[in-house]
């Protein structure tokens, strides 16, 4: 990631979030890894076995899930909350 996109979604290095993919069979990236430099542009990548098993196509879209709400918050996010040091409230 950039960092001003990194600025501008409130994250930085080292902070993790759950991507959303639509694809083929839709899937879920949990505790991904934010990674911010200089020479970044703001992408995933994904290896070859977890793209053919999601059904996912070059530059597909995904959604970026930070800061979901405590109680809306399912397993995934709630471990996600947990990485980044933020509390039930």
């Amino acid at each position: 990631m950039s960092p001003d996109d990194a600025e501008k979604m409130n994250l930085k290095n080292g902070d993790y979030v759950d991507v959303k993919l639509d694809g083929e069979r839709g899937i879920s990236f949990a505790n991904t890894l934010i990674r911010v430099k200089d020479s970044y542009v703001t992408e995933m990548h994904i290896d070859t076995d977890e793209a053919n098993a999601a059904g996912i196509a070059f530059h597909t879209k995904g959604e970026l899930v930070i800061d979901e709400p405590w109680g809306q918050a399912d397993i995934i996010s709630r471990k996600n909350m947990e990485l980044n040091g933020r509390k039930a409230g």
